[in-house]
Formats: C-alpha cells, sequence, structure tokens
C-alpha cells in the first residue's frame, strides 16, 4: 500500500506525537509498505527520518509562519493540502494518515477530490471540548474520515459525544522501542549521583505540572516513611509546579527525601527508570481539558522491569492494567497513594512480579511492531471496503 503520512511534528522535533509518527512510519516501512511523509519539522530532509525506506518531505519554511494566528493556521491548511494534492496524485497514494486533527482538514479536502480515505490520528484533548468555530470544522473531518486512530478508550467517549460513529474508531495504542527500555539492572552512574544506595527509590518522570500529581506523592511521603523509611522520591523533569513542589516538600520537612533531577535527556531515562523501584504518576484530571490521554511513561517503566502507580483519569487505565502491571489509585486520595507505595516497597515478590507482567504485557501489546501491525490491519481495512 502507498501511504502518505502528514506529519507537521516529526524528528528532529521531539515530543511524544513526533515520536510516534516516526516510529509508525518506520515500522509500516519495514512491513512494506511505501510510506511517504509530508512534515514542517525543522532540517527534517537531514534527519534520521530519511532512513528504513521512509522518503520525507519537508516545507520546514511553515514554522516562520504557523504562530500567526488565524492566518498561520490557514496557511498551514493550504500548504499540506497543494503538497498533499501533488503527493496522492504523482505516487498514485492509496490512503493518507493525518497524525494531527489540523492537517485532516487538508486531508479532507484532497479526499473529497480524488476519492482517496483518509485517517486521522486522535491524541486526547484535541476533542475533549471544543467549542464554537473549532467544533464544526473538528467535526467535519471526524465525520468525513474513514477512520479514526485513539490511544485510549478515554478518546472514544469524547468522539461519539460529537457524533463519531464507533466503527469508525480504532484503539491503537501508543508504542515503545522495547529494547531502549530494557535495564533489569540498576545503573550504578545513577544511583552514585543522587546517592541511593540501600534506598526504596519511586521515580515520577514527567513535566511538573499540576495534573501530573507529584504533589500527591509528596503528601504521602510521611506516610510512607512511617514504614519504609528507607524511601526516597526521585522526580526526572522540569515545570512550572517545581518552585511550589519544593516549597510543599520543605513545609513538611522532606527536603533529604525528594530529590529533583531536573531536565534529563531522552536517551538517558532509561538509567532512571532501572534505577527506581516503583514508578508513579498519579495524573488527575484539571477541568475539561487538561486530562492524561494515555501515559506513556508507565509503559517505559513496565518494559523496564519495573512496577507502576497511576491514577484513576483519564486514558492511564490504558496504560495501566491493575493487579497485573501496577495499581490504579483515587488521585485525590492520599491514603490510597501511601498505601499503594508501602504496599510494592514491602512487598518486593509482588513487586517483581508486577514488573515482570508489565514488561511481558508491553512486549506482546505495545511494541512499536505490535503497533505498526494494528495501523496496517486498519488500514488495509478500509483500503478493502473502497475497492
Amino acid at each position: 500500500m502507498n501511504i502518505l503520512m502528514m506529519a507537521p511534528q516529526f524528528p528532529p522535533i521531539m515530543g511524544g506525537v513526533a515520536t510516534r509518527s516516526y516510529e509508525s512510519a518506520k515500522s509500516l516501512a519495514k512491513m512494506g509498505e511505501q510510506v511517504t511523509v509530508l512534515t514542517m519539522a525543522p532540517k527534517a530532509d537531514s534527519s534520521r527520518a530519511n532512513h528504513n525506506g521512509v522518503n520525507v518531505i519537508s516545507v520546514n519554511w511553515l514554522n516562520k509562519i504557523v504562530g500567526c494566528g488565524a492566518i498561520g493556521f490557514m496557511v498551514k491548511i493550504i500548504v499540506f493540502f497543494l503538497y498533499g494534492m501533488y503527493i496522492v496524485k504523482a505516487r498514485k497514494v492509496d490512503l493518507i494518515y493525518s497524525t494531527l486533527i489540523d492537517v485532516g482538514l487538508s486531508s479532507m479536502i484532497i479526499s473529497k477530490l480524488f476519492g482517496t480515505p483518509y485517517f486521522v490520528a486522535i491524541h486526547g484533548m484535541e476533542v475533549a471540548n471544543p467549542r464554537g468555530i473549532s467544533k464544526k470544522w473538528i467535526q467535519l473531518v471526524l465525520r468525513n474520515a474513514s477512520a479514526l486512530t485513539i490511544l485510549a478508550n478515554r478518546q472514544r467517549v469524547s468522539l461519539l459525544k460529537l457524533g463519531v460513529s464507533d466503527e469508525k474508531i480504532c484503539l491503537i495504542p501508543e508504542g515503545i522501542d522495547i529494547d531502549k527500555f530494557n535495564l533489569a539492572i540498576r545503573h550504578q552512574e545513577i544511583v552514585s549521583q543522587f546517592d541511593l544506595d540501600d534506598k526504596k527509590v519511586i521515580l515520577t518522570v514527567g513535566r511538573l505540572v499540576e495534573r501530573k500529581g507529584h504533589d500527591m506523592v509528596i503528601k504521602s511521603l510521611p506516610r510512607v516513611l512511617d514504614k519504609v523509611p528507607e524511601a526516597i522520591y526521585l522526580i526526572v523533569g522540569i515545570g512550572a509546579e517545581e518552585q511550589n513542589l519544593r516549597e510543599l516538600g520543605e513545609g513538611l520537612g522532606l527536603e533529604d527525601k525528594v530529590i529533583f533531577a531536573g531536565f534529563v535527556p531522552d536517551e538517558d531515562v532509561p538509567k532512571y527508570y532501572s534505577a527506581s523501584d516503583v514508578f508513579i504518576m498519579p495524573s488527575r484530571e484539571i477541568g475539561e481539558k487538561d486530562i492524561e490521554g494515555f501515559g506513556l511513561v508507565f509503559l517505559e517503566a513496565n518494559a523496564c522491569g519495573k512496577p507502576v502507580i497511576g491514577g484513576k483519569s483519564g486514558g492511564i487505565s490504558d496504560a495501566v492494567a491493575d493487579g497485573v502491571s501496577g495499581i490504579l489509585v483515587d488521585p485525590l486520595n492520599v491514603d490510597e497513594i501511601s498505601q499503594a507505595l508501602i504496599t510494592l516497597l514491602s512487598n518486593r515478590e509482588l513487586a517483581v512480579k508486577l514488573g515482570s507482567q508489565g514488561r511481558k504485557r508491553v512486549e506482546e501489546q505495545f511494541s512499536y511492531p505490535a503497533t505498526a501491525e494494528k495501523f496496517s490491519e486498519a488500514f488495509d481495512s478500509v483500503k478493502l471496503k473502497t475497492r
């Protein structure tokens, strides 16, 4: 099959959407699909994306324009439409896959002109509660798409509210590189750097924002330390809440029990998972739009053989299998959070079991080859319907 992937975010741009787009394109190419990526990523033509059989066409000059409000938005849609139309005609494209809903508008127009089916990837908050003119064009794109891919069932609820047929919705979860996140032995560099010898390490990896629940972990620490005095909380990431979190820890007398590691390059993150005993991110919903769409970090921790604790909110229940790969808790309940931590830090047999089951689950359901296979099956299904 000849696939055009409209992916505004693509390496060398960092982030979940860019990485997911790249890995999906690479995996589909390895499966024999012909993949062309249209992106606006800076210097994409010289990035790793030109390898593995993926052909990349970059309109990176768009980055100078897209920030100009409504005009920038319209220019982006027009440019992706014009380039996409040319690629569809020149390369006889069978299917268009838009990794963001805005360029789904470009895909829809091309589809109307040439009859080429199109998919749109839904990541979460963009369909949580759209209003006004945004809601109208989003509904238009969604209802005309051949299929919509979602990361977790939380997005299905939002799509159904917008009048999308359930038959169009394909659950294709986040994928990860199981070779990259595969460190079963504690990484001594991290242990030495933060003096973690003989410590029970609680880890969170993520932006320091209110939604992620770092504050609830800190509030639970006094109870945890009462039962597990060697526990320590290691936080990887930066964000607007850092000062508030530091002050919270100081107010509870936990200055030496909460470590802020700051920004860590992607390639070094697996070392932190390997140095931990349990991973936790009790995310909660803040309003109608600030919601955890999935939670890739839970899979990364599981891939490293670590048990995880997640909040019962958003799409986290798709990332964390309660009682199988980890424990789900009420993200606003300090008692539940502290008890889950005490359980996993005190019961090594259970922690090892959940970590091992989590690794197996990631291998079977969330590796890049596994998610690419789901993409290919969805694409083939739509292609058969259009014949």
